[in-house]
């Protein structure tokens, strides 16, 4: 389990590649299981329980979906299960980095001074979160960063789409003498797991 672990952290720092992971299906299970327990585990902090597993389970399948279709159209299904799992094990450790920010991040978006800096910490992990979904897509399909960068933020648009059509985003009105007024805070995952990943997403309205 700590090897596999180890392999999901040198992922989530793009130093290896989602063909250097673990081709079993126990590595896929676990990586799901991993990025559905955390993801959960964060939303909590802002939603009912029903919502954070529908939000969980939605931003898990969207990307896994997509990913088996484009695969299928390329007629490389075959790659479906290692790039899955690094979506899923680069999804659970971006979220646990996030988890102990996130009381503070969501204060924040109601208002509290002093989350500022905490804001700013969960929208880097987010966009790193594309960089590790591009990384994934890029060795996934034999295609440039560049390429792989561009399907990454397609992947966060249709997974944020379909969260929202199902399970609306919640929205809370900041006081605007705060010195975020204006910005839109967004924790996604990833991934898209996560962003995309993966991943679940909250959005404050400062206007």
């Amino acid at each position: 389990m700590s090897e596999l672990f180890h392999k999901y952290w040198q992922l989530t720092l793009l130093n290896v590649t989602p063909q250097e992971l673990p081709g079993h299906s126990l590595a896929l299970w676990i990586s799901m299981a991993a990025a559905f327990v955390t993801g959960t585990a964060g939303l909590l902090f802002a939603y009912s329980v029903t919502e954070a597993v529908i939000r969980s389970v939605l931003a898990i399948a969207v990307p896994g979906l997509l990913i088996y279709a484009m695969l299928g159209v390329k007629n490389l299904q075959a790659r479906f299960q290692q790039a899955f799992s690094a979506l899923c094990g680069s999804a659970a450790i971006i979220y646990l980095i996030a988890l102990p920010l996130l009381p503070a991040f969501f204060s924040a978006a109601v208002g509290s001074p002093s989350g500022n800096l905490v804001v700013i910490m969960v929208l880097l992990l987010d966009f790193w979160t594309v960089l590790i979904t591009a990384h994934i897509l890029r060795h996934t399909f034999d295609i440039g960063f560049a390429s792989g960068l561009s399907l990454s933020v397609v992947m966060v648009f249709v997974t944020l789409l379909t969260i929202e059509a199902v399970a609306p985003m919640k929205r809370i009105e900041k006081n605007p003498d705060d010195s975020l007024t204006g910005a839109s805070l967004s924790l996604t995952s990833g991934s898209t797991p996560l962003a995309m990943m993966s991943g679940p997403d909250f959005t404050a309205s400062l206007d």
